[in-house]
């Protein structure tokens, strides 16, 4: 107990007396961090912390609403568009022009809603229209699986550079199909670099 109490006034004590040079390489200890000099920011938890802050808010907002809808198997149909010079668009849907915000996408799909049906349409960082009804595809190459839904992302993509995301209202696995290719049962990394890739113009989607 007395060593104890010795070991204890010692560590205070030298704290006191080298309080200077403990500032000093807190600091720079701290402004290493800060930095990522530090061997140990430069590993993957820096990365993931520069991803998360580095993070498109409105991948944020439609990754989170893609998975929320998987896990309800609310079926969905979610076009992002480059442009808007697409069968689908001019003669169908409803105007939105609104923030693309999770709670948004999820109240529109809501089996309740009016707008459930056909697909949202996310053009210049916003959700344009609503409800819109896409051009079906008359592919033989498309699952026995695969629903209306599935077609009519199949068919956009046949037509346009569009990428369509779906989430299958019996299954809840998600899709996407972009230039006439269909993708199917993503995980949920490739849900986010998939969105990450279709909303970064000029970076093209990954055929492989």
């Amino acid at each position: 107990m007395i060593l104890n109490q010795f070991v204890s006034v010692g560590v205070i004590a030298l704290v006191i007396i080298f309080q200077p040079e403990i500032r000093k390489f807190l600091i720079v200890l701290g402004n290493n961090a800060i930095k990522g000099n530090l061997p140990i920011f430069k590993g993957r938890l820096f990365r993931m912390m520069k991803t998360v802050k580095e993070e498109s808010p409105i991948v944020v907002q439609l990754n989170s609403a893609i998975a929320r809808l998987a896990k309800d198997r609310t079926g969905a149909l979610i076009v992002i568009a480059n442009d808007l010079n697409f069968p689908g668009i001019e003669d169908s849907g409803i105007l939105i022009n609104a923030d693309v915000s999770k709670q948004l996408i999820l109240s529109i799909f809501m089996k309740e809603s009016p707008l459930h049906d056909g697909a949202v349409v996310i053009y210049s960082n916003k959700i344009y229209k609503a409800s819109c009804i896409l051009p079906v595809s008359d592919s033989i190459n498309i699952p026995a699986s695969a629903g209306l839904r599935h077609r009519a992302a199949l068919g956009l993509s046949e037509v346009s550079d569009a990428t369509i995301f779906v989430v299958s209202e019996e299954t809840g696995h998600i899709s996407y199909a972009h230039r006439g290719k269909l993708v199917t049962g993503l995980d949920d990394e490739e849900v986010l670099n998939t969105l990450r890739n279709s909303l970064s113009f000029g970076i093209g989607i990954n055929e492989e």
